[in-house]
């Protein structure tokens, strides 16, 4: 693998300095030229793209969707492109799932919305859909048959989920039912600590909540009214949520200082052999922003709000 940690006569007969478009071992031991990419078509709307998903339903039937921020497309071929909806945010990036065949798409900035292969549904508390309307969120994942979504735009430290049951027993459908999303069903997750949820991740059946620099935490759901919510780490985390990817049983994600592997309990830093390359890609801290309070006035007007969140 990649090591430019090392100088350049110490580096082991397996690891390369720096490597571009090439395979490894094709044959065993040797460096062959990558074949190179096909391009999967064009944005009808000829802007850069923002997001990209495969979306797989039961039938087998398989779907690109692609966004540039403002407009969503499918294809099966990457030739013909059909629009799904335009129109949306063009500022906030997308977090996708598939929720009982029905693709879901959230992004904080505006309604969530699903999308059927053939129907589209804006959810905004409209005939025939959930009311109140699902949260605003950042993030989505489905987990224990219930829609979890997390950093709402009021509350950067919210973790919002659905219902399960209606009060006569029968199951809840989130993408249509006045009930699937009740107000009270929220937790908050280190309020206050100082950093807003980046990431949210079902691994291992449990689902994990990533706040940056200030960890991972777990949750523990029986039920409704039996919740725990567990630090299971302090000052490794994530900004990336689409870095979050499972591989061979362990979840990987880029962390403040390198690139982790995590087993739901503990976390490995697996990046130490390139830390010159990951320099150049960490993310920037600028945008955590703090208000410093020194005058007596700073008290008395508006209301507290954590800036950095």
């Amino acid at each position: 693998g990649l090591n430019d940690s090392a100088d350049v006569s110490n580096v082991d007969r397996k690891e390369a300095r720096d490597l571009l478009n090439v395979v490894i071992d094709d044959p065993a031991g040797s460096l062959s030229p990558r074949n190179g990419f096909v391009q999967c078509g064009i944005l009808p709307g000829g802007n850069t793209g923002a997001g990209i998903f495969e979306y797989s339903k039961a039938d087998g039937t398989r779907r690109l969707i692609v966004t540039d921020g403002s407009s969503y497309w499918q294809t099966r071929n990457c030739i013909d492109y059909t629009l799904i909806t335009t129109a949306q945010s063009t500022t906030s990036l997308p977090s996708w799932a598939v929720i009982r065949d029905k693709l879901w798409v959230t992004n904080r900035s505006t309604h969530g919305w699903t999308w059927d292969g053939t129907t589209f549904s804006l959810l905004d508390a409209g005939a025939g859909k959930p009311n109140p309307a699902p949260p605003r969120a950042a993030y989505i994942e489905f987990w224990q048959e219930r829609v979890w979504l997390a950093r709402t735009g009021a509350e950067p430290s919210s973790l919002a989920f659905g219902a399960l049951t209606m009060a006569n027993g029968d199951d809840v459908d989130p993408s249509t039912s006045s009930v699937a999303f009740p107000v009270t069903n929220v937790l908050y997750i280190d309020r206050g600590g100082g950093c807003p949820i980046y990431g949210l991740k079902e691994f291992r059946n449990n689902l994990y909540v990533f706040k940056g620099e200030c960890g991972i935490w777990r949750i523990v759901f029986n039920n409704d009214f039996d919740i725990q919510i567990i630090k299971t780490l302090a000052h490794i985390g994530t900004r990336f949520n689409d870095s979050i990817t499972e591989l061979d049983n362990f979840l990987y994600f880029v962390g403040p200082d390198g690139i982790y592997a995590f087993d739901g309990d503990q976390a490995v830093r697996v990046s130490e052999k390139i830390p010159t390359k990951f320099s150049g890609l960490r993310q920037p801290l600028s945008n955590a922003s703090f208000k410093i309070w020194t005058a007596a006035g700073d008290f008395d007007d508006g209301t507290f709000v954590r800036a950095n969140e």
